[in-house]
């Protein structure tokens, strides 16, 4: 199943609407796409590729969904002492041991020293929920929920703030407008949507959605 980003903005713009303008267009889609990153923090799926390593080369770029390595296999046979590739065996010894630095930064990852050997290895990793070509989620009708839970308070600590630095305080002519008193109840609404979402996500949690 997959949803739009478009729908989505839709959907919180009639449950949170903006008061004198906050949130903005632009605040209400920054708010999807800060949900959905958040929720994948807490909840990110089970995926698994291969990352085909060529001798000579260090850096591999990574899948655009990848968020944390769980498991990269060595490609070193510690019981035998060797190194099985697609080119043939690399034996290593006591003198020269096998020794393997991964690091990985804004999703590169840098193998040091450089191999000096082609294979394929199994990268199992946590996936965060990406927007494909055409600007949509894979996300499930369960999902979908806790992830509003969380633009609902992000949208609402918008409007709050906005209250609290006196936006919704002005004059016009002889006659005075002052909304900022109205930041409590956006205050306790922040607060009710993050324990749910908080909640939801636990609860989501004791199930393993792989992919």
């Amino acid at each position: 199943m997959t949803v739009a980003l478009a729908d989505l903005i839709l959907d919180l713009q009639e449950d949170v609407p903006p008061v004198d303008g906050i949130p903005s267009d632009a605040q209400y889609e920054r708010a999807i796409k800060d949900a959905v990153a958040e929720f994948s923090r807490q909840c990110g799926l089970v995926k698994n590729t291969f990352i085909n390593i060529i001798s000579g080369t260090a850096t591999y770029n990574l899948p655009s969904d990848f968020l944390k390595k769980i498991e990269f296999d060595s490609p070193y046979d510690p019981k035998h002492g060797v190194m099985i590739t697609s080119t043939g065996i690399i034996p290593f010894g006591n003198l020269t041991p096998f020794e393997e630095e991964i690091t990985i930064q804004n999703g590169v990852m840098t193998i040091y020293p450089t191999p000096a050997y082609t294979m394929e290895r199994y990268l199992e990793y946590k996936a965060a929920w990406v927007l494909d070509g055409s600007d949509n989620y894979p996300l499930t009708e369960d999902e979908v929920e806790i992830v509003m839970l969380k633009a609902k308070a992000i949208a609402f600590e918008k409007i709050n703030n906005a209250s609290a630095s006196g936006v919704f305080r002005y004059t016009i002519g002889n006659m005075s407008v002052d909304k900022s008193g109205l930041g409590d109840g956006y205050s306790k609404r922040v607060g009710e949507f993050e324990d749910k979402f908080e909640r939801a996500c636990k609860h989501y949690n004791g199930t393993v959605r792989i992919c």
